[in-house]
């Protein structure tokens, strides 16, 4: 059975969601590191595992871009998932919800953000021509 891309995306966005809740939860609980701070550290972290796990399975046939190139646009891309992924993250917080479901909340809306834009801009299929 072939998955189709959102569906690989949906897979490494958990295993992207496992990352960043144990790298939040470690900072914050362990390391008492302010949350705003703890947030960003493990959004970026998590935004490098799905990097390169996308690249190398999700939209591995696809893209025409050098790596680098590729890692630029959607770190690029997610960290617009990031300024809507704390917003929501505080927004909750401040309304008195626990910081661990305002994150996954967080995650949740910026889930569509990074799919949608990462699918047109950093693994853009490759023009063909006729003279291909």
């Amino acid at each position: 059975m072939q998955l189709s891309q959102p569906i690989k995306f949906a897979i490494v966005g958990g295993s992207g969601i496992i990352v960043n809740m144990a790298i939040l939860i470690g900072l914050q609980e362990l390391c008492k590191i302010p949350l705003f701070a703890a947030s960003v550290v493990a959004i970026e972290l998590s935004i490098i595992s799905n990097f390169l796990l996308n690249d190398s399975w999700t939209f591995a046939e696809v893209s025409a871009k050098p790596r680098i190139a590729r890692f630029a646009s959607f770190n690029t891309v997610s960290l617009g998932g990031m300024l809507i992924n704390i917003a929501v993250l505080s927004g909750l917080v401040a309304v008195g919800i626990h910081y661990i479901i305002g994150n996954l909340a967080g995650i949740a809306v910026a889930f569509a953000w990074n799919y949608v834009v990462n699918k047109k801009f950093t693994w853009k299929k490759k023009e063909t021509t006729n003279s291909e």
